[in-house]
């Protein structure tokens, strides 16, 4: 059996005047990357997972089709115990300190797909867990999960890591 890996959880930054454009330059991601990620979260197609697009080119460097890839085997523990977060947060923090737990990962893109929840995030291992508030018009449908990365990931090692290596990732607030 393999040895449970621990990730330490992304810092939660909530900044209601955040900028996504400034927060993926930041990272690395190209305008031309995020737009071509903005395309998939809008289109018509569901996906089950996330797509894994160039963060140079915007292209789709992943072949998993509508599946998309998904974190999985991971816990979440609240080592402070102040249970500060809701489920919906906790379950998003702990899938996003997973999928940038890669050196190769330059960030991560979430919008809900839930008629209602217009908020989203944009993570990565340089800047932390930030918070999209009203990212998309209450009662539409598209959502999605981006992950941007360097193109010289190794797309296998990464699949294996996040759908079948155990994880847990610790949460702690100063």
């Amino acid at each position: 059996m393999e040895p449970i890996q621990q990730i330490k959880a992304l810092q939660i930054i909530e900044d209601d005047k955040v900028n996504l454009q400034h927060l993926t330059q930041e990272c690395g991601v190209t305008e031309q990357a995020l737009n071509q990620g903005m395309t998939y979260i809008k289109n018509e197609t569901v996906y089950t997972g996330a797509i894994i697009l160039s963060a140079i080119s915007g292209k789709r460097l992943d072949s998993f089709g509508q599946r998309g890839i998904r974190a999985t085997h991971f816990s979440f523990e609240d080592i402070n115990n102040k249970g500060d977060l809701n489920e919906r947060v906790t379950d998003a923090l702990a899938i996003a300190s997973c999928i940038n737990a890669h050196p190769y990962v330059k960030g991560e893109l979430c919008v809900s797909d839930d008629l209602t929840y217009t908020t989203g995030y944009f993570a990565s291992a340089k800047i932390g867990y930030h918070r999209l508030f009203d990212i998309k018009p209450v009662n539409t449908r598209y959502g999605g999960r981006i992950i941007f990365v360097d193109d010289r990931i190794d797309l296998n090692h990464y699949k294996s890591f996040l759908e079948s290596t155990p994880k847990q990732v610790v949460y702690e607030t100063v």
